[in-house]
């Protein structure tokens, strides 16, 4: 479809799930909408997302994308419903397999600039695909965390791709799951800019009119570039999730799931 204001422009609506896509004029943008859960990233939000980068890559007219969530978070992490019917290792696996693999192999062979446009909550997996992302601009209220290890997990992005990316900064968050402010987060480079949160409008119009003046090829093979890069840490990545199943197998992994939504407090056994 076409749309027309001062000008005419190209624009496509899509819904996958509780991902969803509209590509206006030379972007595309992807918002993740779950806003009662905080946009907890479930199955249909991981595969949702990973169909919404496909469409917007395949799309000649896309330049750039844009992601956000709706509401007060830009995602909460996984959601703790699905990870608490995880019986054992193997479903754990199955689910890296099928749902957390295939969403970042996309992002990083996406041969467009990802921004990512952060408003409020970025914790756990909401976090950490920040890390994977080409930009990313958050509001100064915005509010970080990879607190995995408080219900027995582990963030398997962060400590791969996190850590070869921004190296030892990022050790004290993993081990404390402490909260990181806007500012925090960009001095360890999981942010580019921050910005007042009624800024983030602009801040989308100037960065998707910054990368349409680049030469599409250029910006296409740079792409290639970065992501080769990124691929580097793919094994690493792996092995992140293998040690995630491990978790997911123990008995404090299950405890935890069942204290968290029933806010009472843990009880670690070591096992």
């Amino acid at each position: 479809m076409t749309g027309t204001g001062f000008y005419k422009y190209n624009s496509e609506i899509m819904d996958f799930g509780p991902v969803k896509y509209r590509s206006v004029d030379n972007y595309a943008h992807i918002l993740m909408d779950r806003p009662e859960t905080l946009n907890a990233l479930n199955d249909q939000m991981w595969e949702g997302l990973r169909l919404a980068l496909e469409r917007a890559n395949s799309d000649d007219n896309v330049l750039s994308i844009i992601i956000t969530g709706s509401g007060r978070a830009f995602s909460s992490g996984d959601d703790i419903r699905m990870m608490e019917n995880w019986q054992d290792s193997m479903d754990a696996s199955l689910w890296l397999d099928h749902y957390a693999n295939p969403l970042i192999d996309t992002i990083n062979s996406t041969n467009k600039p990802i921004i990512s446009i952060v408003d409020g909550i970025a914790f756990g997996g909401g976090c950490e695909l920040n890390m994977l992302f080409d930009i990313v601009i958050a509001s100064d209220r915005s509010v970080f965390s990879v607190p995995e290890g408080l219900i027995g997990a582990l963030p398997p992005i962060a400590s791969s791709h996190g850590i070869s990316l921004m190296g030892r900064r990022l050790f004290r968050y993993l081990l404390t799951s402490e909260w990181m402010n806007a500012r925090t987060a960009r001095d360890i480079g999981i942010v580019d800019l921050v910005v007042p949160a009624e800024q983030l409008p602009f801040m989308i119009y100037e960065f998707t009119e910054k990368i349409r003046r680049n030469s599409p090829m250029s910006i296409k093979n740079t792409k290639k570039i970065i992501n080769e890069y990124k691929i580097k840490f793919r094994d690493l990545e792996r092995l992140a999730g293998n040690y995630l199943a491990i978790n997911a197998s123990s008995q404090d992994f299950k405890n935890a799931q069942r204290a968290f939504i029933n806010k009472e407090k843990i009880k670690w056994r070591g096992k």
